[in-house]
């Protein structure tokens, strides 16, 4: 089917269904007169690390009332801070209690049985319940589309993130989140959630071109053959994993899975002894394949 979004009947349908898992920005306000708001949005992402930015979208005007703001929307132009908590599988029925259009004198805490928890940096309130709480600070509001589907894309800097530490671990460079203990609630379309706990892992190539060498010999019939040099490797007990570097500088970098500790830490000191390069093929295209299986590391090792 091909669709023209101008003229297609329930449009918001079809694009809410196809944009998913999408997280949802949890957002606790509070009005100039002091009345606390909180209310969910599932149009929503990070978008930079540096300054750390979050962005949502909130439609201007509230659906079923004559004459009404979203008070979310009016509470972060008026003061300028926000929270942004985020929703998991334990407070997904507290967050969807939420949903509802109430009037502005109403707080949504009091309606979902949420707990109100003071901010560092702002005055909004942090749902206590949810394990990561990002206190945010309004940079801009992006004006799109006109009444009656008005909406301000709200781009905000975070200040403070609150994160409860049983979903932290040490990581091979650093404290990472456990997304299974973290149990993050999926939107998708209508009445539709999901639970986002399977994960699985598909490790990123990386184009090191100043660090490929020509290796005669080695081709599949698409391309030349080719080796990209190691610059190094570490060994993560904790993960049972090497990590290798593919750059000088350890900023390009692979996860490579070898069968048990013994032969996983014998790769690494080989790459550290500079006696160990990754078997790729060039393709005419200039995309690598730059990932050996087991039998192929054991080849090299035995080597």
């Amino acid at each position: 089917m091909l669709i023209d979004p101008r003229n297609f009947d329930r449009f918001n349908m079809i694009l809410t269904g196809v944009v998913v898992p999408r997280p949802i920005a949890f957002v606790s306000t509070i009005s100039t007169e002091g009345v606390v708001n909180l209310a969910p949005y599932s149009f929503f992402n990070a978008m930079a690390y540096n300054p750390p930015t979050l962005i949502f979208s909130s439609s201007r005007r509230a659906p079923g009332w004559a004459d009404k703001r979203k008070d979310t929307l009016a509470n972060i132009e008026e003061t300028g801070e926000y929270v942004v908590n985020v929703v998991v599988d334990d407070i997904a029925a507290a967050m969807n209690a939420t949903a509802a259009e109430y009037p502005a004198d109403v707080s949504e805490f009091a309606v979902a049985g949420l707990t109100e928890a003071p901010s560092e940096m702002v005055r909004a309130p942090r749902v206590a319940e949810s394990p990561v709480n990002m206190e945010c600070r309004l940079m801009q509001v992006v004006n799109i589309g006109e009444q009656p589907h008005a909406h301000g894309l709200v781009i905000g800097e975070i200040v403070r993130m609150h994160v409860r530490d049983d979903i932290l671990y040490d990581g091979p460079n650093g404290l990472r989140i456990n997304h299974e203990a973290l149990r993050p609630t999926g939107r998708l379309a209508g009445n539709m959630y999901c639970r986002t706990d399977a994960v699985y892992e598909l490790i990123r190539p990386t184009y090191a071109p100043s660090a490929a060498v020509e290796e005669p010999g080695q081709s599949n019939g698409n391309g030349a053959g080719a080796a990209i040099k190691l610059y190094g490797a570490e060994w993560c007990p904790d993960c049972h994993r090497a990590r290798r570097y593919l750059d000088s500088r350890s900023v390009a970098y692979e996860y490579f899975d070898v069968d048990g500790d013994d032969a996983a830490q014998g790769y690494v000191k080989q790459v550290n002894d500079n006696r160990l390069i990754i078997p790729t093929i060039v393709f005419p295209d200039g995309s690598v394949l730059a990932e050996p299986s087991n039998a192929q590391l054991a080849r090299q090792l035995e080597g």
